[in-house]
C-alpha cells in the first residue's frame, strides 16, 4: 500500500489536526439588525407612546391657536388690554389654561420612562441571565456589540425627545405671546426641542450605566428611575431658579422692589448651553458604561 503525503504551503502532514476555521467578522449592519430584532417591541412601544402624545400636542395646539386667533382679531395680544377683551376668559378657562403644565409634566416623565424601561435592562438583563457569554463571543466582540446598540437606541430616544419638544414649543408659543406662560419658566425651559432631546439622551445614558453597575434588572430599573428623577428635581428646583428669571425684593425699603431677569436675546444661548451640558454628561456616562463592559466585566 502506498501512503500519500502532502507537502508544501498548501498542504499539511498526514495525521496532523485540520486548521481551525476563523469566524467571519460580523458587520455593523447585521449587528444593527440583531439589535432591532431584540429590542423592537420596546422601540415600537416607545414609538406608539410618543406618537400618541404627539397627536395630542398637535390637536391641542390647533385648539389653542384657534383661541389665540380671537386674541389677535380683538387686538388682545398683550395683557394690558385683558379687561377689554371678551376672548380672554375663554383662553384662561379650564382646561386650556392647564395645557402648558400638562406638556411640561409629560415631557419630564419621558426621560424617566426611557431610563427605566429601555436603557436599564439593556446590560442588566444580559449580565443577570448570563447571556453575555454567548452574545459577546460570536464574532462581533463586546465593544462592537455594545456600540451598535447604543447608537441605535440613543438615536431613537434623542429624535423622539426632539420631536416632542418641538411640538411642545409650538403649542406653548401662544401662551408666551399673551403673557400667560413663558419658555423662561423652569418647567418649560427644560422641555424644548433642545433640552428635551438632551434629557432623553441623559436618561438613556444613566440607565445604561446603572445597568452595568447593578447587573440586576429590577434593581437597575428602580435605581435608574430614582437617579433621573433626582437629576430633574435638582435642575428644576436649584439650577433653573438661580439661572433664569427670579424676582427679588428689598427688605430695607419694602415700598420698592426690583425684578432680575435674563434678556430675551440670551434664550437660545442658554438653551444651547443647557443642551450641550446634558449631551456632554450623557456621553460621559455612556463612556463610563463602555469602559466597565470592556475592562471590568468578564
Amino acid at each position: 500500500m502506498t501512503a500519500l503525503t502532502l507537502s508544501g504551503e498548501g498542504g499539511a502532514a498526514a495525521g496532523s489536526a485540520p486548521p481551525r476555521a476563523t469566524p467571519a467578522r460580523v458587520t455593523y449592519a447585521r449587528l444593527a439588525w440583531a439589535a432591532w430584532r431584540q429590542y423592537r417591541l420596546r422601540l415600537l412601544a416607545l414609538a406608539v407612546l410618543c406618537a400618541g402624545f404627539a397627536v395630542w400636542e398637535l390637536l391641542t395646539g390647533l385648539r389653542v391657536r384657534q383661541v389665540y386667533g380671537q386674541y389677535t382679531r380683538d387686538h388682545c395680544g398683550t395683557m394690558a388690554a385683558a379687561h377689554a377683551c371678551a376672548a380672554l376668559p375663554s383662553f384662561e378657562a379650564q382646561p386650556i389654561d392647564e395645557y402648558p403644565a400638562v406638556v411640561a409634566i409629560a415631557l419630564h416623565v419621558l426621560p424617566v420612562l426611557v431610563a427605566v424601561f429601555l436603557a436599564a435592562p439593556l446590560l442588566a438583563a444580559e449580565l443577570e441571565r448570563g447571556t453575555w457569554r454567548f452574545a459577546w463571543t460570536q464574532g462581533a466582540g463586546r465593544s462592537r456589540w455594545l456600540l451598535t446598540r447604543l447608537i441605535l437606541l440613543a438615536t431613537a430616544v434623542t429624535l423622539a425627545g426632539a420631536a416632542l419638544g418641538a411640538l411642545g414649543d409650538w403649542l406653548i408659543a401662544p401662551y408666551d405671546a399673551v403673557g400667560i406662560a413663558t419658555p423662561w419658566q423652569g418647567g418649560q425651559f427644560d422641555v424644548t426641542v433642545i433640552t428635551e432631546a438632551g434629557w432623553c439622551l441623559l436618561g438613556f445614558a444613566a440607565g445604561i450605566l446603572v445597568g452595568a453597575l447593578t447587573k440586576q434588572v429590577v434593581g437597575a430599573m428602580a435605581t435608574a428611575g430614582g437617579v433621573v428623577i433626582g437629576l430633574i428635581g435638582v435642575t428644576f428646583f436649584r439650577l433653573d431658579t438661580r439661572l433664569l428669571a427670579a424676582p427679588r425684593g428689598m427688605a430695607q425699603r419694602p415700598e420698592f422692589s426690583w425684578l432680575s431677569f435674563q434678556p430675551a436675546s440670551r434664550y437660545w444661548l442658554f438653551q444651547s448651553l443647557a443642551g450641550g451640558a446634558l449631551g456632554v454628561t450623557a456621553l460621559a456616562l455612556l463612556a463610563a458604561a463602555a469602559w466597565i463592559v470592556r475592562r471590568r466585566l468578564c
